[in-house]
């Protein structure tokens, strides 16, 4: 059974350490014969940010009219959503939130609308990554972010259980987690232990 995976990049500095760990993931999880890996890099697409118009609780779709739905769409029928960004100022960055906020959609859709955004054979069955780097060696810098992010996978269909992350500080200047020891190995062992649990949940 063929494993999809997508993983998003949304750093607005292309290579930098939040994609170089998302990387090596990929390159971890792509050597499993049942993943099928897919890799968004979100500066590339044009994301507005929500308008809390709140419109989507009534027609239960975004007025917006943007690359989001085709997103969202990807991260919806994705066995595994990996979703990596840095952190500025004790949040994730402008463009993982914009991204993140307009998933209002999905609540509307869910909560409000009782319509079913992924199929009931599939819950429970579907796992979210949260990969982030910070400047800051303090852990207390990933707070905020772990709190929108375990927002995000909710709305995405995705529980706190099946939620796995990879937070590293102290990577500040460009290229830094490359040097930082044990890094790519930690990266590398995520994806295995996430495929790992992604084939005992769907056999």
């Amino acid at each position: 059974m063929i494993v999809k995976i997508l993983c998003i990049s949304s750093s607005p500095r292309r290579h930098g350490n939040s994609e170089t760990l998302l990387d090596w993931f990929i390159e971890a999880a792509s050597k499993h014969e049942s993943a099928e890996c897919g890799k968004i890099i979100l500066s590339d697409y044009d994301i507005n940010p929500c308008r809390g118009c709140n419109a989507c609780e009534k027609k239960g779709k975004c007025l917006i009219s943007d690359d989001f739905i085709g997103i969202i769409d990807k991260v919806l029928a994705a066995d595994i959503v990996v979703f990596a960004a840095p952190i500025y100022c004790v949040g994730v960055c402008a463009q993982a939130k914009a991204f993140i906020d307009r998933v209002q959609v999905l609540r509307s859709q869910k909560d409000v609308l009782n319509l079913e955004t992924v199929e009931p054979e599939r819950k429970g069955k579907r796992i979210g990554v949260f990969i982030s780097t910070a400047g800051q060696p303090d852990e207390g810098m990933f707070k905020p972010s772990v709190a929108v992010m375990k927002c995000f996978f909710h709305h995405c269909g995705i529980g706190n259980k099946n939620i796995e992350y990879l937070l590293v500080g102290g990577a500040d200047e460009k290229g830094a987690v490359k040097n930082m020891a044990g890094a790519k190995e930690d990266a590398q062992a995520l994806a295995d232990g996430v495929m790992a649990k992604i084939t005992a949940m769907i056999n």
